[in-house]
């Protein structure tokens, strides 16, 4: 050990080595990786979730950057299965008693002025070079998500219910998910009924 000025001994003197210095890289990247790591997997929803437009349709590419608005619920939802898709309607509806289930609608949208289109609305005779089925499975298949109140028994837009449900949901949603991780849900309360929370 050397001595310092003081007198005091100081600290060892290391001679720079590759062994030490792997050592050393390695004392300080693995816990950084695990915090990288932790921070990845971290999920936080935000104060005030968004309700979803009328035509809403999620991107192509995920963000988990979007949970804070909640918005990556919508996006789930969209894509879940449907074992999923009943998992959340469970909570929602039994659990959580709030009236609605969500409904995922497929469906095909016919252009008014194709042959298909005047074909089925009589404005075209059926012609042999018309083939209705063939032209049918041609479209393409879309999706909304609709909510389906239990107590009127009738679907209604996502931005028809008020702002509660938007709340909820996307806790629920992200809930159920296999998450590992933290999860942090800043006033998970706010526009919720009393009864609810």
């Amino acid at each position: 050990f050397a001595q310092n000025p003081d007198g005091q001994p100081g600290l060892p003197h290391f001679r720079e080595t590759s062994e030490f210095r792997d050592h050393l890289c390695s004392m300080l990247r693995t816990p950084l990786e695990y915090l990288r790591l932790q921070l990845k997997m971290f999920k936080y929803i935000g104060p005030l979730r968004k309700i979803p437009g009328r035509n809403y349709r999620p991107p192509s590419s995920y963000s988990s950057a979007t949970w804070a608005d909640g918005q990556a619920a919508w996006d789930t939802l969209f894509k879940a299965d449907d074992d999923f898709l009943e998992k959340v309607n469970t909570w929602l509806a039994d659990r959580l008693d709030t009236g609605f289930r969500v409904k995922r609608q497929r469906y095909r949208e016919v252009d008014l002025s194709s042959d298909l289109a005047l074909t089925l609305q009589g404005g075209n005779q059926l012609d042999a070079d018309i083939d209705l089925r063939r032209s049918f499975a041609e479209l393409a298949v879309k999706t909304r998500l609709k909510l389906h109140d239990l107590h009127r028994d009738v679907d209604v837009d996502l931005i028809d219910v008020g702002v509660g449900l938007s709340q909820v949901l996307p806790i629920v949603v992200l809930t159920q998910l296999p998450i590992q991780g933290l999860i942090a849900i800043e006033q998970p309360e706010l526009h919720v009924h009393p009864a609810l929370q």
